[in-house]
């Protein structure tokens, strides 16, 4: 359900925060948790070259304790108090595009079926980087079943692809070929 499609994603953000507008709220912590867990595990990344120190300390504060619509929450109240959690002049971005385009989905064939379930409206996952995630894995070789929902959000697509999801579950079972 809305897969993150890194490289897809990060560019679109870069696009908006260039034009000047802001990040929705649950974008900016879900980039901010990605960022975190890049810089854990990749040595050459500090998060120091995309976060303030405000961004800094609530990322490793709230992710010990808090779900990403809680952090979304308490990530745009912060920022209206204290200001930005982001750096408007990111660093060491050649290291941090290479590991997001190592790490972008759909490079690598999927050995199983894939069903991907998108909202149109989705302010989160952007449906543009979905949308490129799906063209890339079929390109691959992916089987992949792609359903997006107008007007459904991040937070409905779940319940707007339930029937789809479990009718694909059973297909699988069933050994219905994708």
């Amino acid at each position: 359900m809305a897969p993150v499609n890194a490289l897809e994603q990060s560019i679109i953000e870069q696009q908006l925060l260039a034009s000047g507008k802001a990040l929705p709220t649950m974008t900016t912590s879900e980039t901010l948790m990605a960022q975190f867990a890049m810089a854990g595990t990749f040595p050459e990344l500090q998060l120091s070259d995309v976060l303030t120190p405000l961004g800094i300390d609530f990322i490793k504060e709230s992710s010990k304790r808090q779900s990403s619509k809680q952090m979304g929450q308490a990530l745009a109240y912060l920022q209206g108090w204290k200001g930005t959690a982001t750096r408007p002049d990111p660093q060491n971005q050649d290291k941090w595009l290479k590991r997001i385009e190592q790490m972008a989905l759909g490079n690598i064939p999927s050995k199983v079926p894939v069903a991907v379930y998108q909202g149109d409206d989705d302010p989160t996952i952007f449906p543009a980087a979905t949308e490129a995630y799906v063209k890339v894995a079929k390109t691959a070789g992916t089987p992949i079943e792609y359903k997006h929902y107008p007007g459904v959000d991040h937070l409905r697509v779940p319940a707007a692809a339930l029937a789809d999801m479990m009718r694909w579950i059973g297909d699988r079972f069933s050994g219905k070929q994708p």
